[in-house]
């Protein structure tokens, strides 16, 4: 649990820091950190993908995909 709460705030604080144009290449999209809106906008885009893909495939979000009667595919010597 404090691992979580830590890794949020270096997130957060992170954030905050790239929210300014001076943050890396020093770009500005609006008037925000170009930094800032490539990272935000991929976690936009990744969020957007795993929702796509559990609609596409739910048993593989509920674990119905590998279960403890599934097989194992190891060569035996």
């Amino acid at each position: 649990m404090l691992g979580g709460l830590l890794l949020a705030g270096v997130f957060l604080k992170t954030l905050v820091g790239m929210w300014n144009p001076s943050y890396g290449s020093g770009s500005t999209v609006l008037g925000v950190g170009g930094v800032f809106v490539i990272g935000v906008g991929l976690l936009a885009l990744g969020l957007v993908i795993m929702l796509v893909t559990e609609r596409r495939s739910p048993a593989f979000f509920r674990g119905g995909i590998l279960t403890k009667s599934t097989p194992a595919l190891v060569v035996e010597d």
